[in-house]
């Protein structure tokens, strides 16, 4: 199948190339499970992706970015001001679009959270033919640092899809507003890669997400110091409260800040962690809407997981995750000291986890998936 693929996600190379040049680094969430899935693809469909670099001029300084081909990834260059950037990044990726091959009308894939992604997909549709598949991680009002008009232009671009991939049910019914097509997938492995070599010469509880209090980062700073242990606590991640808690690694030798880890460091920690620790404050707009999928990439690092309540992960995983119930700072001390009481124990039920993590989400499976989808509607 002939796949257009419009994403904010780069070679992971060149993604981490970005994050040394950006002032406010770009979240990785995003751009691990576009490229898993680009990755997937590419394997038994002619994929090419058009990214658009998530940088602008108030994450980074760089006032061009060049036209640049790595692989099966296009990045359109675009003027990083403003007012130029936008319009710059739409012009010549209708120029590249024009000139690429099309011995089959393309299915193209767009990440609907980009609303100038989502115009340039109905482009293409318009002038070369196609069907759009929208795909969309999270509901727009969840996220940070949003206004009403960026909502807006979400939701506005909704009906240019002719099918839709979202992580959840609820999730597929707020975009799927005319009963189209869909599939759902709550989430999608790496390949199975184990990495030997101790991140660290100490034991340690590990962390890493975006460095929010409402994600329950305070909560867990304040929970760790109620725990009586000589492991410490590791924090990776950037955000709000990362000169917080780069300070506090400073002045407590039990915290460590570890920055914004390559998506190899994050499997590294993750696998020789004592505990990986997803202490998201639990909300029903949030469970209604989301999947955490740092509890994903924990369960299948054969260590144990705590995460607050995630009903549609409990129902994959079941017990095999330790699960927060009220996202209290008392509770997750509390399960903390337990995980560490009985770790032997517990790192059976770890292996239970990775066990179910895979049949649900390796990623041949989930490529499998999408690729029947798109055999049966196109």
């Amino acid at each position: 199948m002939r796949i257009i693929y419009l994403t904010t996600a780069m070679m992971p190379k060149d993604f981490n190339n970005l994050v040394k040049i950006s002032k406010v680094k770009p979240n990785p969430s995003s751009q691990n499970f576009h490229y898993k899935i680009i990755h997937e693809l590419k394997k038994d469909n002619d994929v090419t992706v058009i990214s658009l670099r998530p940088a602008n001029s108030t994450t980074c300084d760089q006032h061009y970015f060049e036209h640049e081909i790595n692989d099966i990834f296009i990045y359109p260059s675009f003027f990083n001001k403003k007012l130029f950037k936008n319009f710059t990044f739409i012009r010549n990726s209708k120029k590249i679009i024009s000139s690429l091959k099309y011995n089959e009308q393309p299915i193209v894939l767009v990440d609907l959270l980009n609303p100038h992604l989502a115009k340039l997909a109905h482009y293409i549709r318009k002038n070369h033919g196609g069907r759009i598949v929208g795909i969309i991680t999270d509901n727009p009002n969840n996220l940070s640092n949003v206004n009403h008009r960026y909502i807006k232009k979400v939701e506005s671009s909704f009906s240019y899809c002719n099918a839709y991939i979202t992580l959840t049910e609820n999730l597929n019914k707020y975009i799927n507003r005319r009963n189209r097509p869909f599939l759902i997938i709550p989430g999608i492995l790496s390949e199975d890669i184990i990495v030997k070599e101790m991140p660290v010469n100490y034991k340690y509880i590990f962390f890493g997400g975006a460095l929010y209090e409402r994600y329950g980062v305070r909560n867990l700073i304040e929970a760790f110091k109620k725990v009586n242990t000589e492991a410490r606590l590791i924090i990776a991640g950037h955000g709000p409260m990362k000169e917080e808690i780069a300070l506090l690694a400073e002045n407590d030798p039990r915290f460590i800040y570890a920055g914004l880890l390559s998506f190899r460091e994050m499997l590294q920690y993750q696998q020789h962690a004592l505990i990986n620790i997803n202490p998201r404050i639990f909300t029903s707009d949030l469970d209604y809407y989301s999947i955490p999928s740092k509890v994903i990439d924990y369960a299948d690092s054969n260590m144990p997981t705590i995460s607050s309540l995630s009903h549609d992960l409990k129902k994959i995983y079941g017990d095999s995750i330790h699960w927060i119930y009220n996202s209290s700072i008392d509770q997750l001390a509390q399960e903390i000291t337990n995980v560490l009481k009985n770790i032997d124990e517990k790192k059976q039920k770890a292996i239970k986890a990775k066990k179910i993590g895979r049949q649900h989400f390796d990623p041949k499976i989930i490529g499998n998936k999408i690729n029947s989808f798109f055999k049966e509607l196109f």
